[in-house]
């Protein structure tokens, strides 16, 4: 991946291994003001627990309009201080290359939305990730990092019976600074998440990229969606013909 050389991407080399926190979240997804003011105080405190660390925030459009209302709006001198130090805090307003972002040794811990591409990106470069899903796919990949325990989320899944009271409370969740908090301390140069995400990594470049991805496409087309062999019961029983077959040959 080409790099272009420019601030931000000097203020990213100049770091340390693993002492950045990168959080993007899309071009489409809207932060609400609740959620950005929790996600705010709480990368705060843990700016000021964490000397070592720094923060890349990346926004777009009515993202970066909420950001900056918010952080005007903080009552708490500290934490709006430190916010506003350029050398432990720097925010784009734009596209960025996040590819390369991710790719470096300085980042140490990516927040997402958690749409597909994203979290492939992030997966791939063996960052474990925090999610903070805003729409469709996004609760449900916010879920799987969770359990698969490759990151956290600060989407907490409602019970069924919520969930059938109240079908738009995966959209209308929140979280608190206090969550933000224990997330993002209890993941921090924590080597368990790094070698979920590390072995997550390897097994994504073992299984052969968009080639494979095409060729198993076309098998599973050509079969005409019937892969019963591949399964347990019949399927192996199936199997086990074909190996017999191939044997008295």
């Amino acid at each position: 991946m080409d790099m272009i050389e420019d601030d931000l991407t000097r203020w990213i080399k100049s770091k340390r291994d693993s002492s950045i926190l990168y959080a993007a979240f899309g071009s489409i997804g809207i932060i609400r003001p609740n959620r950005m003011k929790s996600l705010l105080e709480g990368l705060a405190i843990f700016l000021l627990q964490t000397s070592d660390a720094s923060i890349l925030l990346a926004f777009l459009n009515a993202n970066h309009d909420t950001y900056v209302r918010v952080l005007n709006e903080i009552s708490n001198n500290d934490h709006r201080r430190i916010l506003s130090n350029t050398d432990r805090v720097r925010v784009e307003n734009g596209f960025i290359p996040q590819k390369w972002i991710l790719e470096q040794s300085a980042v140490g811990l990516f927040i997402s939305h958690c749409g597909m591409g994203s979290l492939v990106e992030g997966l791939y470069f063996e960052k474990p990730i925090l999610c903070l899903p805003l729409h469709t796919d996004q609760f449900v990949n916010a879920i799987a990092v969770d359990q698969s325990k490759i990151g956290k989320s600060l989407f907490v899944p409602p019970s069924p019976f919520e969930s059938f009271l109240n079908p738009h409370d995966f959209h209308d969740y929140k979280f608190s600074t206090d969550s933000v908090i224990m997330a993002v301390s209890s993941m921090w140069m924590n080597s368990t998440y790094k070698q979920a995400a590390r072995i997550m990594s390897l097994e994504m470049r073992h299984a052969g990229g968009l080639k494979r991805a095409a060729e198993e496409i076309e098998l599973f087309v050509n079969l005409k969606g019937d892969r019963d062999r591949y399964q347990g019961g019949n399927g192996r029983l199936e199997v086990e013909k074909y190996i017999k077959v191939l044997y008295l040959k």
